[in-house]
């Protein structure tokens, strides 16, 4: 699975942070740690990740790569709060 990730990544010229960003674009709360993670094979990828990269359309990846990499959509982050 992580060699799909890689794959990926590198036939749409993606950097460790923006599949992040892509993904939570695409509506999932995934870290650039946890990506690496996937990758380095130190955590499983969820299914549901395979699903939504399966998903996306080229026209949708290929938007993403053309925005500026300042620019390009993140999600909105809720900050931790301790108590």
């Amino acid at each position: 699975m992580s060699d799909q990730l890689v794959t990926f990544r590198r036939e749409h010229d993606l950097s460790q942070t923006d599949l992040a960003r892509l993904l939570e674009a695409a509506g999932a709360r995934v870290s650039v740690r946890t990506v690496q993670g996937w990758e380095q094979g130190r955590r499983a990828m969820p299914p549901w990740v395979g699903a939504i990269l399966a998903r996306l359309t080229k026209r949708e990846i290929r938007e993403f790569e053309r925005a500026p990499r300042k620019t390009r959509p993140v999600g909105v982050a809720t900050p931790h709060v301790r108590k």
